[in-house]
């Protein structure tokens, strides 16, 4: 195994490297539904089914990527390939969401949406390979596994923080009065820092990926029968596929619905930036505490299940005591620290039942298991987009210069409460019930699994 000082250095790159990454996600994570609303002044109901129809489009591609990653043969490894072919696609795309130069409106909105669909492809190719190659790196040492998938976590709400603080200051900077150009030219800029980080990712993994030198004659191969086979059938897999689609569509509305609260309640876009840092800075403190506050309840799944009922607490306050603006923002902190153990290790379970799966069969599908969490989370945004027009219309919400008051703004705090706190609570449940895989026999799995890799591909030792 690498020495503690090498995987600390390691640690410490992937978290800079993800703090770079991130910044292409910006805007298609965080401001979209700015883009539509503010930017090319698209009505509600208009983006609202712009962005179901992103989703669902995104949805269909969903069911290819895994497959497409775990089938790759190049001289890169195939992780690797697909991180560098997605940044460049989270580049492109994050620029299109920002191109709002036209006075037609259809035009607008066709090419927001397109570069929203190319931002959705993207990130499903950099996750995959991302956290298949920080397992890789791990070499079956769990506790390792969770270590780099923490920082990586933690770098991406550095770059959540730093971002947000920055963004405004960089549009006037560029754009001066012309708010659509200087989003252009602030995306410009986070799209060359996402390269950076590309590249500082490709380079420390490098060693870890060896399936370039393997001829095609001798990589293990799966049919796609297999690959299906090992979603369906593996009870563990969907288990956490139907899991994380639960709560991911409980928490995708909760971040689209921020913007309004915010906005349309609060009636302060200052405010959605710092309530953004407020998360970020959240994230980072329990980003650095996830390895430890696993370890102490057991492991990834018994963690996930203790941090889930918690949090959905939590957001049960926030729909109920969430109108004052100091209690909101308390809460949403805390929420935050909690959920973040969970989130941190989400697509580790994916990859834990690919681990499951491999061990169990002989069949290593980890690749197409770890792109069913791009199926699970585009369902997730397909059910959410409606909803997020349905819960518009319910709180009276007209245009962008609205404000919400009285009964329209309770319903709107409650609804962004309730939506994040069923999402948490149910994933819980579903992981406590029919997850029957424990922690420890899943360690064993991966430690014997790093053994069997370690002879097919080589890599450091």
């Amino acid at each position: 195994m690498k020495p503690k000082s090498s995987t600390k250095k390691t640690g410490i790159l992937i978290l800079i490297a993800e703090a770079l990454l991130v910044a292409g996600n910006i805007i298609g994570m965080s401001y979209i539904d700015y883009a539509y609303t503010y930017l090319g002044h698209i009505d509600a109901v208009t983006m609202s089914t712009a962005m179901t129809v992103v989703s669902v489009l995104s949805l269909v591609a969903s069911f290819f990527t895994g497959a497409i990653v775990q089938m790759t043969r190049s001289k890169m490894g195939k992780f690797r390939e697909w991180i560098l072919i997605g940044s460049v696609m989270l580049m492109v795309g994050g620029l299109l969401t920002v191109t709002t130069f036209s006075q037609n409106a259809s035009v607008t909105v066709a090419v927001i949406s397109i570069g929203y669909l190319l931002f959705n492809i993207s990130l499903d190719f950099i996750c995959n390979s991302k956290y298949n190659l920080f397992e890789r790196m791990a070499q079956g040492d769990t506790k390792l596994i969770d270590s780099y998938n923490s920082r990586s976590y933690a770098g991406g709400n550095v770059g959540f923080t730093l971002y947000p603080l920055i963004l405004m200051s960089l549009v006037a900077w560029i754009g001066g009065k012309n708010e659509n150009l200087g989003f252009f030219g602030t995306q410009l800029v986070f799209g060359a820092l996402t390269l950076v980080g590309m590249l500082i990712l490709l380079k420390i993994s490098k060693p870890f990926s060896q399936e370039g030198a393997q001829t095609e004659e001798e990589m293990p191969r799966v049919s796609i029968g297999q690959m299906i086979k090992s979603l369906v059938v593996n009870k563990p897999a969907l288990t956490v596929f139907i899991g994380e689609m639960v709560r991911c569509t409980g928490y995708a509305l909760f971040n689209f619905l921020f913007v309004y609260q915010c906005c349309n309640v609060f009636n302060s876009f200052s405010m959605m930036n710092i309530g953004l840092v407020i998360i970020s800075v959240s994230g980072i403190a329990g980003s650095f505490l996830a390895p430890r506050i696993i370890s102490r309840l057991g492991g990834r799944k018994r963690a996930t299940i203790t941090v889930a009922v918690l949090a959905g607490i939590v957001y049960i306050a926030i729909a109920f005591l969430g109108q004052n603006m100091t209690v909101f923002f308390i809460l949403v902190a805390l929420a935050t620290i909690i959920q973040t153990v969970a989130d941190s290790v989400e697509a580790v379970l994916y990859l834990d039942a690919g681990e499951y799966w491999y061990h169990k069969t002989g069949n290593d599908t980890r690749a197409f298991i770890m792109g069913a969490q791009n199926i699970s989370v585009k369902i997730a945004y397909a059910i959410a987009s409606p909803l997020l027009g349905v819960i518009m219309v319910a709180c009276n919400f007209m245009d962008e210069s609205a404000i919400l008051t009285g009964a329209d703004a309770a319903h709107m705090t409650m609804y962004t409460g309730l939506v994040a706190a069923a999402g948490y609570i149910l994933l819980a449940v579903i992981l406590l019930v029919f997850h029957k895989v424990s922690d420890k026999e899943m360690e064993t799995y991966i430690a014997e699994n790093a053994e069997k890799d370690a002879a097919l591909y080589g890599g450091q030792a």
